[in-house]
Protein backbone atom coordinates (compact mmCIF):
# COMPACT_ATOMS: atom_id res chain seq x y z
CA UNK A 1 0.00 0.00 0.00
CA UNK A 2 2.86 2.24 0.60
CA UNK A 3 4.59 1.78 -2.83
CA UNK A 4 1.50 2.61 -4.56
CA UNK A 5 1.09 5.62 -2.45
CA UNK A 6 4.79 6.19 -3.33
CA UNK A 7 4.65 5.78 -7.25
CA UNK A 8 1.46 8.26 -7.46
CA UNK A 9 3.43 10.71 -5.05
CA UNK A 10 6.82 11.25 -7.38
CA UNK A 11 4.51 10.33 -10.55
CA UNK A 12 2.82 13.47 -9.44
CA UNK A 13 6.15 15.24 -8.75
CA UNK A 14 7.23 14.57 -12.33
CA UNK A 15 4.38 16.16 -14.01
CA UNK A 16 3.94 19.64 -14.96
CA UNK A 17 2.86 22.27 -12.63
CA UNK A 18 -0.22 23.13 -14.47
CA UNK A 19 -1.24 19.67 -14.78
CA UNK A 20 -0.46 19.63 -10.91
CA UNK A 21 -2.96 22.89 -9.91
CA UNK A 22 -6.34 21.45 -9.96
CA UNK A 23 -8.58 23.11 -12.66
CA UNK A 24 -10.73 25.41 -10.59
CA UNK A 25 -7.56 26.90 -9.15
CA UNK A 26 -6.32 27.70 -12.56
CA UNK A 27 -9.65 29.28 -14.03
CA UNK A 28 -9.85 31.40 -10.27
CA UNK A 29 -6.24 32.38 -11.05
CA UNK A 30 -6.93 33.51 -14.63
CA UNK A 31 -9.86 35.37 -13.96
CA UNK A 32 -8.03 37.76 -11.55
CA UNK A 33 -5.19 38.09 -14.18
CA UNK A 34 -8.06 39.06 -16.49
CA UNK A 35 -9.66 41.29 -13.90
CA UNK A 36 -6.20 42.80 -13.10
CA UNK A 37 -5.04 43.38 -16.68
CA UNK A 38 -8.55 44.57 -18.17
CA UNK A 39 -8.30 47.66 -15.00
CA UNK A 40 -4.70 48.27 -16.19
CA UNK A 41 -5.31 48.57 -19.41
CA UNK A 42 -8.28 51.37 -18.88
CA UNK A 43 -11.69 49.15 -18.27
CA UNK A 44 -14.07 50.03 -21.17
CA UNK A 45 -11.85 53.53 -21.60
CA UNK A 46 -8.56 52.34 -22.53
CA UNK A 47 -5.56 54.98 -23.36
CA UNK A 48 -4.36 56.05 -26.96
CA UNK A 49 -1.15 54.31 -25.74
CA UNK A 50 -3.39 51.35 -24.50
CA UNK A 51 -5.89 51.23 -27.84
CA UNK A 52 -3.30 49.06 -29.95
CA UNK A 53 -2.89 46.25 -27.34
CA UNK A 54 -6.30 46.20 -26.40
CA UNK A 55 -7.42 45.52 -30.39
CA UNK A 56 -4.70 43.10 -30.73
CA UNK A 57 -5.68 41.31 -27.34
CA UNK A 58 -9.21 41.35 -28.49
CA UNK A 59 -8.04 38.75 -31.79
CA UNK A 60 -7.66 35.73 -29.80
CA UNK A 61 -10.25 36.44 -27.32
CA UNK A 62 -12.91 36.81 -30.45
CA UNK A 63 -11.44 33.94 -32.17
CA UNK A 64 -11.75 31.77 -28.74
CA UNK A 65 -15.23 32.67 -28.34
CA UNK A 66 -16.16 32.11 -31.96
CA UNK A 67 -15.08 28.53 -31.36
CA UNK A 68 -16.76 28.09 -28.30
CA UNK A 69 -19.91 29.44 -29.81
CA UNK A 70 -19.50 27.02 -32.98
CA UNK A 71 -18.17 23.79 -31.18
CA UNK A 72 -22.12 24.42 -28.76
CA UNK A 73 -24.64 22.87 -30.31
CA UNK A 74 -22.82 20.12 -31.34
CA UNK A 75 -21.14 19.23 -28.06
CA UNK A 76 -24.54 19.21 -26.34
CA UNK A 77 -26.30 17.01 -29.60
CA UNK A 78 -23.19 14.37 -28.97
CA UNK A 79 -23.37 14.70 -25.01
CA UNK A 80 -27.33 13.99 -25.63
CA UNK A 81 -26.97 11.52 -28.12
CA UNK A 82 -24.37 9.65 -25.86
CA UNK A 83 -26.99 9.52 -22.79
CA UNK A 84 -29.49 8.12 -24.86
CA UNK A 85 -27.30 5.47 -26.49
CA UNK A 86 -26.11 4.64 -23.15
CA UNK A 87 -29.06 4.35 -21.52
CA UNK A 88 -31.31 0.88 -21.15
CA UNK A 89 -34.97 2.77 -22.16
CA UNK A 90 -37.55 0.17 -22.80
CA UNK A 91 -39.40 -0.26 -26.13
CA UNK A 92 -42.72 1.37 -25.49
CA UNK A 93 -41.39 4.27 -23.23
CA UNK A 94 -38.44 4.63 -26.14
CA UNK A 95 -40.98 5.23 -29.01
CA UNK A 96 -42.31 7.42 -26.90
CA UNK A 97 -39.18 9.71 -26.29
CA UNK A 98 -38.55 9.77 -30.37
CA UNK A 99 -41.93 10.67 -30.79
CA UNK A 100 -41.50 14.00 -28.38
CA UNK A 101 -37.86 14.57 -29.96
CA UNK A 102 -39.37 14.41 -33.11
CA UNK A 103 -41.85 16.75 -32.71
CA UNK A 104 -40.23 19.31 -30.55
CA UNK A 105 -37.47 19.54 -33.42
CA UNK A 106 -40.05 19.58 -36.01
CA UNK A 107 -42.14 22.87 -34.00
CA UNK A 108 -38.74 24.69 -33.66
CA UNK A 109 -37.59 24.23 -37.15
CA UNK A 110 -41.18 25.46 -38.61
CA UNK A 111 -40.92 28.10 -36.04
CA UNK A 112 -37.15 29.25 -37.31
CA UNK A 113 -38.62 28.97 -40.44
CA UNK A 114 -41.00 30.93 -39.95
CA UNK A 115 -39.16 33.71 -38.39
CA UNK A 116 -36.79 33.93 -41.15
CA UNK A 117 -39.33 34.02 -43.73
CA UNK A 118 -41.61 36.52 -41.94
CA UNK A 119 -38.46 38.89 -41.79
CA UNK A 120 -37.28 38.42 -44.92
CA UNK A 121 -41.89 38.78 -46.41
CA UNK A 122 -41.73 41.73 -44.02
CA UNK A 123 -37.93 43.02 -46.19
CA UNK A 124 -40.26 43.33 -49.11
CA UNK A 125 -43.13 44.21 -48.11
CA UNK A 126 -41.42 47.47 -46.90
CA UNK A 127 -39.27 47.79 -50.44
CA UNK A 128 -42.19 47.73 -52.53
CA UNK A 129 -44.16 50.54 -50.26
CA UNK A 130 -41.07 52.85 -50.64
CA UNK A 131 -40.86 52.25 -54.59
CA UNK A 132 -44.78 52.36 -55.38
CA UNK A 133 -44.27 55.54 -52.75
CA UNK A 134 -41.24 57.08 -55.16
CA UNK A 135 -43.28 56.61 -58.39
Amino acid sequence: MHQASNKNQTANKNRPIWQRIPLYVQIVIALIIGACLGLLLGAGNPSPSNAALSTNLAVPCNLVLKALRALATPLIFLAVLQAFLSTNIPSKAGRRLITLLFTAINVMGDMTVSCLLDGKQRQTDTESELLSVST
